[in-house]
């Protein structure tokens, strides 16, 4: 602490890191040091600059050191929900990501943001099933947070396009038909449902739903 070369030898190792040189060394040796000194907005940066060299684990770990020092650190939800973001762009499988980019998006009001993270995603996998998964989440984000009941049917169809038998998908196309008004839709769906379904009680009850659209 006393030692009065240690200002200089901090500096330079900084310069050196900034330039490119030996940066997983340097890291190991001025990160406790930022570390002791509260200086977390320089562990964060040097963080930053790490994450552009890491892949697979070793990259989602460093996602989620960056979250939570912005977060719990730097009291920046809006930078912790951009590297939670990424990281769910990246890999919209990993449930973390999912999780901690939604509380921060109701935190921030990110909604829009959430949704091209989502849209990214999907461009960027070719899994079926990850497609499929996003496509509920999306459309959910649609539905219930920004209220655009048009674009949370769009994900829902494109959902069932993976997945023509999704029970979740029919469910949340008859909801939105029917607040919607949109009965020719509404009886199709229904009749979907009526097929993929294996509770004898909820066929009933589609089936006499159905009945009452034609009736009126």
């Amino acid at each position: 602490g006393n030692n009065p070369a240690h200002g200089p030898t901090l500096a330079a190792l900084e310069t050196m890191f900034l330039d490119g040189h030996h940066q997983t060394e340097i890291a190991h040796v001025v990160e406790p040091l930022y570390e002791a000194a509260g200086e977390y907005e320089k562990l964060h940066r040097i963080g930053e600059v790490q994450l552009g060299k890491l892949s697979g684990t070793e990259r989602q770990a460093m996602y989620q050191r960056l979250a939570e020092l912005a977060e719990g650190k730097l009291y920046d939800q809006a930078r912790a929900y951009q590297w939670w973001g990424q990281a769910l762009v990246e890999e919209p499988r990993w449930e973390q990501a999912i999780d901690e980019s939604e509380r921060l998006a109701r935190a921030t009001a990110a909604w829009d943001e959430q949704v091209g993270n989502y849209t990214r995603a999907l461009e960027r996998t070719t899994d079926r099933e990850v497609k499929r998964q996003t496509l509920l989440r999306l459309a959910r984000v649609y539905e219930f947070e920004l209220r655009d009941a048009a674009r949370a049917v769009e994900a829902h169809l494109r959902a069932l396009e993976l997945e023509p038998k999704d029970p979740e998908a029919l469910a949340a196309l008859d909801r939105l038909y029917l607040g919607a008004g949109m009965y020719d839709e509404l009886v199709e769906v229904l009749r979907r449902r009526i097929e993929v379904t294996l509770d004898g009680d909820e066929q009933l009850e589609l089936q006499f739903r159905r009945g009452a659209i034609y009736s009126d």
